[in-house]
């Protein structure tokens, strides 16, 4: 069974051991806005498309892999 999980900004920098989307916020600092957790692909690629509808322009969104590979990296424009 799938699970997200809301994880620590610290855990966006490297390998998990799950599938992570981490949003930066939009402008200089560019911090950790969210991150979430999940135990598999499916779920997480699922959730891309609610979260993007809900976040400012200028915010990024990173989906790495378990080993904390980037899969996919796009920003929102308007």
């Amino acid at each position: 069974m799938s699970g997200r999980a809301h994880s620590k900004a610290s855990a966006a920098r490297g390998a998990t051991g799950q599938f992570t989307v981490t949003l930066f916020k939009p402008g200089p600092g560019r911090g950790v806005l969210e991150h979430w957790a999940y135990s598999d692909r499916a779920h997480a690629l699922d959730e891309i498309g609610w979260i993007v509808e809900r976040v400012p322009p200028g915010t990024e969104l990173l989906l790495r892999d378990p080993e904390g590979n980037d899969l996919l990296r796009m920003a929102r424009t308007a």
